[in-house]
């Protein structure tokens, strides 16, 4: 669960939040174009959540070896894919 609150410190049409109680995973693509890395590291800080930066990824991940990467990231992540072949 979650809590946020608009606040005038807030950038127009974001929110801030106060409280993230959930588990929270993050893989992150070293060369992503969209989303900023200390935004990324900055949540991933303020909510104890665990970031995984893949070197060379994108946002998208889409070629070959970063499928691989997220296929592999998500069986440790996610205990129930491990059980999916």
């Amino acid at each position: 669960m979650y809590v946020w609150e608009p606040t005038s410190a807030c950038l127009p049409a974001r929110t801030c939040f106060l409280e993230w109680n959930t588990p929270t995973v993050i893989l992150y693509g070293e060369k992503d174009d969209l989303s900023e890395y200390d935004r990324v590291a900055s949540f991933s800080s303020r909510f104890a959540s665990e970031l995984t930066v893949m070197e060379d990824g994108d946002h998208y991940f889409h070629t070959y070896e970063q499928l691989a990467f997220l296929r592999n990231w998500l069986k440790e992540t996610i205990p129930v894919i491990s059980a999916v072949k």
